[in-house]
């Protein structure tokens, strides 16, 4: 099981990135920025897809056991 899967199941469907919903027409900015950004957000949402992708529950335990302090017994 990948860091992907784990994400899938407790993320809802929504997109990782978001535009305010309602940006003013009248904005010069607020008018073109979805459209404008919309690009670059799925290509990052697609590179964190593929990077948690890449990495497993098994994995991560193990550099959680590399990690952990040794413990000395009393």
């Amino acid at each position: 099981m990948t860091l992907l899967d784990v994400y899938r199941a407790v993320e809802d469907e929504a997109s990782l990135f978001s535009v305010h919903p309602r940006p003013n027409p009248k904005c010069p900015v607020g008018a073109r920025i979805e459209g404008t950004l919309s690009e670059a957000f799925a290509e990052a949402e697609d590179a964190m897809h593929t990077k948690l992708a890449g990495i497993t529950l098994a994995q991560v335990v193990r550099r959680l056991e590399r990690s952990a302090p040794v413990r000395r017994r009393a």
